[in-house]
């Protein structure tokens, strides 16, 4: 009866569909047979073929609905990893609120072994976070440091102990985004599901039309007309537009569950179909390509022992990237770094410390004025080049004297940034930088990557005006972006691939989100579009052969073969 009412339901709106070949098949069989058994006609019964086509034709729609379930389930996992309570700190007191009652600001307490439930920064504490959930990445990731982002739905497996800082929570967590924007890409459809899907359409009119004119045939040929009542079900049976029908939306739905699970959020399947004509990837530079607010020493002008009087006096406590960066290097160097005796941070110029009697300044040309400090002229022409050049320089001065000089420091790019650019060029595209930042520093990076398209100092009209201008040139062009400045050029590109640990904005702006922000899954997500389409292109070329060949066959056309 449910092919029946679905046959009905189509014929009103004057369509065919596979419904319409299951019933006119099964009918034609058992009408027939109830005409024989009546004895209006002769020949034999085919009530079990009835009976077997609508058991095939279950069994497939069963293992179909199966494999929709089987790949939907990675948004029911993150679904069911969502805590619905959290413990807060409410008046110094810790309690149990549900986890839509906690506001921005909130502190959350999470052990060890518990499910994190909410968006938010470390404050205290700390511990291996498994990520997988969202990125895919198997291996924990060490959150202590203050300001280190959690996400709701992964979990601290080891280290005991963390305080979040809640930014969001309940509807608006990251993780809740994610399940609905992975559900609703599910249900788009690519522009060649509908190409696909109008084929199906005539095919089953083709389909019923083989079918009366293949009974025809066999009548006008003097076959009983069993005989022809049993090719004309066979052809109707055996012809399968459901296989062009599912062909698209299967290994969409496929591959968009596939891509989640290794933390690339599809949010538009539109995405999936142009990725492989992409021929321009255009980058935002800081926090893309590079960390954004990462630094990295770059060289020392003039006397090496600098960066270790720098180190001394940073080591008192600043957190600055400036300071993260010459302690990391000088650690490297010089093993331990012993710490100040006391410092003294001025805002807008650097930091000041007392170490072993000397006194010690870290910091801007402000601070070397301030300290009435002597540079010679070498120094002052190297600080200056690498200024020019996009890099940020610091002062080293021991006891009013610029100590050999100062430290260079550059953005640190991404450990994988290299290596995508390569792969990049390497599969057909030409990569290009697109930034608000300087021109300086832009051009060191793009030195850096080999990279010859450098657009520099734009706003974020200015960015989507860029775009515009590729699209035109070379075609299909992809944005790649993090901020808010992004926003509109991530929208004006072809596809618009944003960060996952961007801002709000972004996101929202494109069409993919790379969940954790690792760039390797760029690439990730062009070869897997290349191989959802790759699989639609077989489905469909497969589900043609398929009726060209059986179609025939049924129809009793082929001498000396015939499929009952």
């Amino acid at each position: 009866m449910r092919f029946i009412k679905g046959a009905v339901r189509a014929l009103r709106n004057a369509i065919a569909n596979m419904d319409t070949l299951v019933t006119l098949g099964t009918l034609s069989a058992y009408v027939f047979s109830v005409l024989v058994l009546a004895h209006v006609f002769g020949g034999n019964v085919f009530f079990d073929s009835s009976a077997a086509i609508i058991t095939f034709v279950l069994i497939g729609r069963y293992l179909e609905t199966g494999l929709k379930l089987r790949v939907s389930s990675t948004m029911r996992e993150l679904a069911r990893l969502y805590p619905r309570s959290v413990r807060v700190i409410r008046g110094s007191v810790e309690t149990e609120v549900p986890v839509n009652e906690v506001k921005p600001g909130d502190i959350a307490i999470v052990k060890e072994g518990e499910v994190i439930p909410v968006d938010g920064y470390v404050d205290g504490g700390e511990g291996y976070v498994d990520e997988s959930v969202m990125t895919g990445e198997p291996r924990p990731r060490h959150r202590g440091g203050v300001g280190d982002l959690v996400l709701a739905g992964t979990v601290l497996t080891r280290g005991g102990y963390l305080r979040i800082r809640v930014t969001r929570s309940g509807e608006y967590a990251f993780i809740t985004q994610v399940i609905k924007q992975a559900r609703q890409a599910q249900s788009l459809r690519l522009p060649i599901q509908s190409l696909v899907d109008r084929v199906a359409s005539y095919f089953t009119w083709f389909v019923i039309a083989a079918g009366a004119v293949t009974f025809v045939a066999w009548y006008l040929l003097g076959a009983p007309i069993y005989v022809a009542v049993l090719h004309m079900a066979s052809v109707l049976v055996i012809a399968c537009p459901c296989a062009l029908g599912l062909a698209t939306p299967i290994s969409v739905v496929a591959g968009t569950n596939n891509a989640l699970k290794h933390g690339i959020l599809i949010r538009d399947s539109r995405a999936i179909e142009l990725s492989p004509r992409i021929r321009a990837i255009a980058f935002d530079k800081t926090g893309t390509l590079t960390r954004g607010g990462r630094f990295e020493v770059i060289s020392v002008i003039g006397d090496e022992k600098a960066l270790y009087y720098a180190a001394v006096a940073e080591r008192g406590g600043s957190e600055h990237p400036i300071a993260r960066a010459i302690l990391e290097r000088a650690r490297e160097v010089y093993g331990e770094i012993p710490g100040a005796d006391n410092y003294d941070t001025i805002p807008g110029m650097g930091i000041i410390a007392q170490w072993n009697g000397l006194t010690i300044g870290v910091g801007n040309g402000k601070l070397v004025k301030g300290f009435e400090a002597v540079i010679n002229s070498e120094i002052e022409g190297k600080v200056r080049e690498s200024v020019d050049n996009g890099y940020t320089v610091v002062y080293v001065i021991v006891n009013n004297e610029v100590l050999g000089g100062a430290i260079v420091l550059g953005d640190t790019l991404r450990p994988e940034t290299p290596a995508v650019i390569n792969e990049l060029r390497r599969m057909g595209m030409v990569p290009v930088i697109v930034t608000g930042d300087r021109a300086e520093a832009a051009r060191v990076v793009a030195r850096k990557l080999g990279i010859e398209h450098v657009y520099a100092g734009l706003t974020p009209d200015e960015k989507a005006d860029v775009i515009k201008e590729l699209k035109s040139k070379v075609g299909v062009v992809a944005m790649v972006g993090d901020g808010i400045n992004d926003a509109v050029a991530l929208k004006t590109a072809d596809i618009g691939i944003a960060m996952g640990v961007g801002t709000d904005v972004a996101k929202m702006a494109g069409d993919v989100v790379l969940l954790d922000s690792d760039l390797i899954k760029v690439i990730s997500f062009i070869k897997l579009s290349r191989k959802i389409l790759s699989n639609i292109r077989f489905n469909v070329l497969y589900a043609f052969i398929y009726n060209a060949v059986l179609i025939p066959i049924a129809a009793g056309a082929v001498p000396g073969l015939t499929i009952s």
